[in-house]
C-alpha cells in the first residue's frame, strides 16, 4: 500500500527556493542534469516532500545558466577589486 501523501504545491517562491538548492545539490555533488529523470531521484524527492515540483531538465540548465551569468560579474569584480596576483591552473588530461 503507498502512503504518499500529495500535498498542494508550494508556493513560486517556495518552489523557486528548492530549485536553486536542487541546482546547487546538482552542481557541488557533481551530479550529471540527468539526475532528476531517475524514477528513485522522484520516490525520494516525494518522500522528502510531495509538495515539491521536480524541474525537468530544461529548467535546470537555465536556471545553471542564469547563475553562471550573475556570478560571473560578481566574480571579476572581486577579482578587480581585490587581487594582486591571480593564477589559473588548467587540467588539459582529464575527458
Amino acid at each position: 500500500m503507498n502512503n504518499l501523501i500529495v500535498k498542494k504545491p508550494h508556493n513560486e517562491a517556495q518552489q523557486s527556493k528548492l530549485r536553486q538548492l536542487l541546482v546547487e545539490w546538482i552542481i557541488s555533488e557533481n551530479q550529471p542534469i540527468s539526475v532528476i529523470q531517475s524514477d528513485a531521484f522522484h520516490r525520494f524527492i516525494n518522500a522528502l516532500d510531495s509538495a515539491f515540483t521536480i524541474p525537468g531538465e530544461k529548467l535546470v540548465k537555465q536556471i545553471i545558466h542564469n547563475t553562471y551569468n550573475n556570478t560571473l560579474s560578481l566574480l571579476i569584480k572581486y577579482i578587480e577589486d581585490n587581487a594582486i596576483f591571480v593564477n589559473l591552473t588548467t587540467d588539459m588530461w582529464t575527458g
